[in-house]
């Protein structure tokens, strides 16, 4: 276990470096965790650093990575208080149960599957 200040200075810097790599399987796999980031930053960083990033992988050249961040965002979304989550997510969000996203069939599928938690969070 290592503290949270530990983390909050190396290891969350080094996951921002692997965000932004060259390669985009690196940010792809740094897209698929971001959920389990956010399980361990305070609200704080959630709120402001991870939804930066969220948004970056959401913009990003590979539709892989971009597929991946959707596949995250009702996760991503339940990790966050109602006052954090953003209109934009939402948006994205709603746009996965529209079909208006890369592979809208599984889109549809995680967006259906997370609503639930999403629901609970941002009412």
């Amino acid at each position: 276990t290592v503290s949270l200040d530990f983390f909050l200075k190396r290891l969350l810097e080094i996951y921002s470096k692997l965000s932004k790599d060259t390669i985009w399987g690196v940010r792809k796999a740094a897209a698929e965790i971001l959920v389990d980031i956010a399980q361990v930053c305070p609200p704080e960083t959630r709120s402001s650093v991870l939804v930066e990033t969220f948004k970056m992988f959401m913009n990003d050249i590979s539709k892989w990575v971009k597929k991946s961040a959707y596949e995250q965002l009702g996760p991503f979304i339940t990790t966050l208080s109602g006052t954090e989550i953003q209109e934009f997510m939402i948006e994205y969000y709603n746009g996965m149960a529209s079909k208006s996203t890369p592979s809208a069939e599984d889109m549809a599928y995680h967006c259906a599957y997370h609503f639930p938690g999403v629901l609970s969070t941002i009412r």
